[in-house]
């Protein structure tokens, strides 16, 4: 049995063969990918609607599926403009702006 957050490294340095600082430094680093798994970052979506021009493309790219296009509203240029449904979702990844042809799109992390 092998257990990160007691002094049993011991074991896996005899198994793997490796010293114990390698094996303090790889049970941090363990330690890290875990934590940070639970800390999600925040981020914020902006959108210029009025040079949108309704492709789709950072609805497709979003992974939280948190964009879609708004059908009840038209921009200057009659298109349907992409907006953010649940913007406190948003993890700030900037897929959506990568894709974004025109630019429109503005992601702030925080």
């Amino acid at each position: 049995m092998i257990r990160l957050f007691n002094q049993t490294y011991f074991t896996v340095a005899s198994v793997f063969r490796i010293d114990y600082n390698t094996l303090i430094y790889f049970t941090h680093y363990v330690r890290f990918i875990v934590l940070r798994r639970f800390i999600v970052a925040k981020g914020k979506v902006t959108f210029n609607e009025n040079l949108c021009k309704g492709c789709g493309l950072c609805v497709a790219a979003c992974p939280k599926k948190i964009l879609e296009l708004d059908k009840t509203r038209l921009n200057s240029k009659g298109y349907h403009p992409a907006t953010s449904v649940n913007p406190d979702e948003c993890i700030g990844c900037a897929f959506c702006a990568t894709q974004c042809p025109d630019v429109v799109i503005t992601v702030e992390r925080f």
